[in-house]
């Protein structure tokens, strides 16, 4: 089946809904792997089982959901190592198994807003670190944001990338970065 062969509509409405049914079983998905590294942190025993239990049954569902919006028909297997891969890793097989169903796995747009005024404000303190420390802290932050951060982090990575490789130096980086992350502040209204 196809992806354009799927067509969901309201008898009271003419919009098309499966656009935002896939972007939901996405959401859904994501916070699944949240959760499943949070159940992965518990002490064995107690409730954990039931929860790793009922986690499980989520998973398989959404999947199930995630597939049907996408036009994909999952095999038993394919559910059952998808499920098992999103338990145990969580958020890296989120990015998989996203890609695999052709899911949107960016940061819905709040989480996204949280992680730029993250890097805004850790940023500050960065720049006024030692090259070392500074690079490290601010180099682990934009890789948070990175995957839909859009051009202003992407040119933020390949400058600390040449600092990395030694190409520029810490005060070079600082002056260029300075500029963009006032930019970031202005096009997210972190004023």
């Amino acid at each position: 089946m196809a992806i354009s062969d799927i067509k969901i509509r309201r008898n009271d409405s003419e919009t098309e809904w499966t656009p935002w049914c896939r972007e939901k079983s996405s959401e859904v998905l994501r916070n699944l792997a949240h959760l499943a590294e949070v159940v992965a942190r518990l002490p064995v025993g107690g409730d954990r089982e039931q929860l790793e239990s009922y986690l499980h049954l989520a998973i398989w569902d959404t999947l199930n959901l995630a597939g049907f919006f996408t036009g994909h028909h999952l095999s038993g297997e394919e559910l059952y190592r998808w499920t098992d891969q999103l338990r145990q890793f969580g958020q890296p097989a989120f990015a998989m198994t996203a890609d695999e169903l052709g899911l949107d796995r960016r940061a819905p747009y709040r989480e996204q807003n949280e992680l730029i005024r993250e890097l805004v404000t850790e940023s500050e303190v960065c720049l006024a670190l030692p090259r070392s420390e500074g690079r490290t802290r601010l180099h682990a932050v934009l890789l948070r944001v990175s995957p839909n951060g859009g051009t202003i982090i992407n040119s933020l990575l390949k400058l600390i990338e040449s600092v990395t490789m030694g190409e520029l130096s810490w005060d070079a980086f600082v002056a260029e970065a300075r500029p963009r992350i006032e930019e970031l502040k202005l096009l997210n209204h972190l004023e």
